[in-house]
């Protein structure tokens, strides 16, 4: 899959989960918003697990979801902005605070020029 909008078209780099494990390419000054399903109520919580150096945290929001169901999940969404050339891999870990182990991992490789 390939985000989108591209980064030429002056918008953010828009991933979703089943991006995982894939390569994507960046700027210095885009902004890359990573997109997952999130459900609160089962305490998991979606955590940055690995930064690169040229990657610096710009927000990291829960969308509510749209439905009023109970036990209905949202949408976390991650949001890092690109300060420089080089490369390295984004890893996020789906998470309770009080387990050892994550249930599940988000990995984005990312080349910036």
């Amino acid at each position: 899959m390939s985000p989108s909008p591209p980064a030429d078209a002056g918008g953010p780099l828009e991933i979703e989960v089943r991006s995982s494990g894939e390569t994507v390419s960046a700027t210095p000054g885009d902004r890359v918003v990573i997109h997952l399903p999130e459900n609160a109520t089962t305490g998991y919580r979606w955590v940055v697990a690995i930064l690169p150096h040229m990657l610096a945290p710009a927000a990291d929001d829960l969308v509510p979801p749209t439905s009023t169901r109970p036990g209905a999940g949202g949408e976390r969404r991650i949001a890092l902005d690109v300060r420089e050339a080089g490369t390295g891999e984004v890893v996020l870990s789906l998470e309770r605070p009080w387990e050892g182990e994550p249930a599940d991992r988000f990995v984005l490789s990312i080349a910036v020029s």
